[in-house]
């Protein structure tokens, strides 16, 4: 030792450890060596090797389960962090996370020593599911709809809420899925986080909402090429969700739903893959629970409310869509009249188109509100890949007749995620019209900005 050194006491202590994980030390970062997963796997959203070695080693034999005891209850101390980790696991023997240090083996050593024993080895799915205080926050708003309507609609959304939770906890990607959509939600909406009187800040839910987001297409997309008959209603609930939660994200500048900016499709292209999801699995099971909306088991034999009727529609685009039809026709026959396919294509979407506008605002069959999500949507489902090419590559008759589209989409705006699309498809697609094809879009624009 110096003298300096002895002057100032003995040395500092060496403080490294070779206990950290294979992720931290792949990285080459300090591991903290919090179990079941460090805070540097956590904060990079990977797999930690703790997990796996902690589910394989606290696996009990039959023999342990034979002669376990009941664990004498202890006194526990609570931490204090903000962001503590709740662990849930779809095992009913899992064991809390131990924290001592020990030599760890090598993750290969036990793997092969699992494999060759009675242990069963966890599989991918059955590991744990890992809940911060804010994805709690979330399942509980998720489970707790602040606008779900009378007491019929309560009852209904109940049970949809119960099936969906379940499904969840089967496959951790609709449960994701479900806590991205309520965490949008409480980003957008402010004063439900000042209801619940949280004291986490709005842009912390979107974060927490968008991770658990993208982590659920990663899923999804592995589960889809495996496609069968345990896990096609999953995928498909996956599907919808994926779509909706493209909405429940808000607008954003740039992105039209059926076209963007850059030249790319926009996320209407999700949808489409609703529509290849139920093609393919159609004969593994019947989504007509999923279809049905909001109806319930009995809402199309319910009597109607006034205000979910169409009478209460706006009475101006019931006296006036007659005319725009006309004028819609009008410019598909001068514009491509002499190609014989595009013409009977955009001539099929826009008869569909027209379909719709008789179902909603018709005054002598009022449609209830329950049936406007099939009747709206249905004609999204059904635009072939030819139109959805000429949306994608801004084809000046096409983003004219997806306005229209947009006109119906405003009438289901009472839903939270839909809110303030309707307007920014709009003038999306009126900056992407020269002017004389402006003239066309007039109108369902000032129906919109004047509702609003």
């Amino acid at each position: 030792m110096t003298l300096y050194g002895m002057a100032n006491g003995s040395r500092k202590s060496h403080r490294k450890s070779r206990l950290g994980c294979g992720n931290c030390k792949r990285r080459r970062i300090k591991c903290d060596e919090v179990r079941p997963s460090c805070g540097g796997c956590l904060r990079h959203s990977v797999e930690c090797d703790y997990q796996l070695e902690e589910s394989s080693t606290n696996l009990p034999t039959p023999a342990e389960n034979a002669n376990a005891q009941p664990p004498a209850t202890a006194p526990r101390k609570v931490p204090s962090k903000r962001h503590q980790t709740f662990i849930s696991s779809y095992q009913s023997n899992f064991k809390p996370p131990k924290r001592a240090h020990r030599t760890r083996k090598s993750l290969s050593i036990q793997l092969l020593q699992c494999s060759s024993s009675d242990r069963i080895l966890p599989t991918l799915a059955c590991r744990p599911f890992e809940f911060t205080i804010i994805d709690m926050e979330l399942f509980h708003n998720f489970l707790n709809p602040t606008d779900s309507g009378g007491s019929e609609c309560q009852s209904a959304a109940r049970v949809q809420l119960s099936q969906l939770s379940r499904l969840g906890f089967t496959f951790p990607y609709v449960l994701r899925l479900l806590l991205a959509c309520s965490g949008f939600q409480l980003a957008r909406r402010p004063e439900i986080v000042q209801l619940q009187q949280s004291a986490i800040q709005g842009k912390d839910y979107h974060v927490v909402a968008e991770r658990h987001y993208n982590l659920a297409i990663r899923e999804v997309a592995a589960a889809v090429p495996r496609l069968n008959k345990e896990n096609c209603h999953a995928v498909y609930t996956a599907a919808v969700y994926i779509f909706i939660c493209s909405f429940a994200i808000g607008p954003r500048a740039g992105e039209y739903m059926a076209f963007s900016d850059d030249g790319q499709g926009g996320f209407l292209s999700l949808f489409m893959g609703v529509r290849t999801v139920l093609e393919i699995s159609s004969k593994l099971f019947s989504p007509d629970i999923v279809l049905r909306g909001d109806e319930g088991e009995s809402g199309s034999e319910s009597e109607p409310d006034a205000e979910s009727t169409g009478t209460a529609r706006s009475s101006t685009i019931t006296c006036e869509y007659g005319y725009w039809m006309g004028q819609l026709r009008h410019l598909i026959d001068s514009e491509l009249g002499g190609n014989d396919t595009l013409s009977s294509v955009y001539n099929m979407v826009f008869e569909r188109l027209c379909q719709c506008y008789d179902v909603i605002y018709s005054p002598s069959s009022p449609i209830t509100t329950a049936l406007l999500w099939p009747c709206i949507f249905g004609w999204l489902y059904r635009l072939p890949d030819v139109f959805m090419v000429g949306l994608r590559q801004r084809h000046q008759p096409a983003l004219v007749l997806f306005s229209y589209f947009v006109l119906l989409l405003d009438e289901l705006t009472g839903n939270w995620f839909l809110q303030d699309w309707p307007k920014h498809i709009l003038i999306g697609i009126y900056r992407n019209l020269d002017v004389y094809h402006q003239h066309y879009v007039q109108w369902p624009m000032q129906c919109v900005t004047g509702k609003a």
